[in-house]
Parts: structure tokens; sequence; C-alpha cells
């Protein structure tokens, strides 16, 4: 059974995924000392933090009305979002509270 997909929404998430992971691999590159920390927080990269980001939770907000287990979906998310913060404490990064808990 197909169901229907709004393409648009699948467009939007796309390409904030593609700028999220481009802006994360830009950051772990800095991390092992191959770019500057001066370009990562440059004008640009922060824009694009921030418009990736906003773009995740505004699209979460409006797909949460298309979905049919909320609850259930929000606890995946919110326990995705505790295994990055392990996993970036033990690599000695902290993620407090990240866009996954917000989300979840």
């Amino acid at each position: 059974m197909s169901k229907k997909r709004i393409e648009l929404l699948d467009a939007i998430r796309g390409a904030a995924l593609y700028y999220m992971l481009y802006y994360h691999f830009i950051y772990d590159l800095a991390l092992f000392g191959l770019v500057s920390w001066d370009f990562v927080y440059s004008g640009v990269m922060l824009a694009l933090e921030v418009i990736s980001a906003s773009a995740f939770i505004l699209l979460a907000g409006f797909s949460c009305r298309l979905s049919r287990n909320n609850l259930k979906r929000g606890v995946q998310v919110f326990l995705c979002g505790l295994l990055v913060s392990v996993g970036s404490g033990i690599a000695g990064v902290t993620i407090r509270f990240g866009v996954l808990q917000l989300l979840g």
C-alpha cells in the first residue's frame, strides 16, 4: 500500500538534512584541526546552523499533525538524542540538550 507523500515537505527535509550534514562535517574537520575554527564560527556557517536546525524544528511541528503515533515517535527521537549525547560525551564533546531531545 502506497502512502501519499507531500513532496514539498520531503524536499525541504532533504535540503535541511544535507545542510545539517555539511555543517557537522565542517565542524568535525575543525575538531581534527583540518579547518579553522574561525570558518566554523563565520557568519555563513552560523546562518547554516540556524537555518538547518530551524527547518528541522518547523518541519517536525508541521509533520506531527500527519503522524499516527506522536508519543511513540517522540520517545524514539528523544532516545536517539540521548544516544547522540552519550556518544558525543564519550568522544569528549558535551551535548547537554540538542535538537533531537527538543523534538522528542
